[in-house]
């Protein structure tokens, strides 16, 4: 019995792996990124879209490829083996004329190919992620010191004998303190009625 009749659904699938192969191409070569934060992001996330996507087509063709490579091999091993003389030689002759082994390996190949750009794809996304949420918590940190230099000249303006508020290291240096407090409008005053002495004098 022929297996000639397998031939025509073995290089439809063929030709259609080849085709999802030669479509993602371009990705054998290792993806280079860009240091900008922003153009990072969007390119790591758009080749995760595409290599996703690749990896499935190319693994459904592989596996319709190899369903049909299947049927026609469960045929040739039910055959009796007076006949399987022939029916090896229509299987040479599919393979020369499909390169359906040869497809199939190579199809192998190009997936850890495509499922390591993946993987760096994904490597690439979470830095730029991270170096985003840096750049915000900076941008925040930045924001509040404006916000009291701010509130700091407010104050003076409205009071121009008023000192800027300072945050002291430590609380171990008395005299410092009382220094800054003695510049406050009302605090001799103050002193003097609980008779507090200028400690910095």
């Amino acid at each position: 019995m022929s297996l000639i009749f397998h031939k025509t659904h073995i290089s439809s699938s063929s030709t259609a792996l080849a085709s999802v192969l030669k479509t993602y191409e371009e990705y054998r070569d290792k993806i280079q990124y860009p240091e900008n934060d922003k153009e990072l992001f969007d390119r790591a996330t758009d080749n995760i879209a595409l290599l996703s996507g690749g990896i499935t087509r190319v693994t459904v063709a592989v596996e319709t490829l190899q369903a049909k490579v299947d049927k026609m091999e469960e045929q040739f091993n039910n055959t009796k083996k007076t006949d399987q003389k022939e029916m090896l030689l229509d299987i040479q002759e599919i393979e020369k004329d499909t390169q359906v082994f040869k497809l199939l390996a190579e199809a192998e190949t190009f997936t850890h190919i495509l499922e390591a750009q993946l993987t760096d794809a994904r490597m690439n996304l979470a830095k730029a992620q991270r170096r985003q949420k840096s750049c915000s918590a900076s941008s925040t940190q930045e924001g509040s010191a404006q916000s009291l230099a701010e509130s700091n000249s407010a104050r003076t303006e409205d009071n121009p004998n008023t000192e800027p508020t300072r945050i002291s290291k430590t609380d171990s240096t008395q005299s410092y303190v009382y220094a800054e407090l003695w510049q406050w409008p009302g605090f001799e005053t103050l002193t003097a009625a609980t008779g507090i002495k200028n400690l910095s004098s």
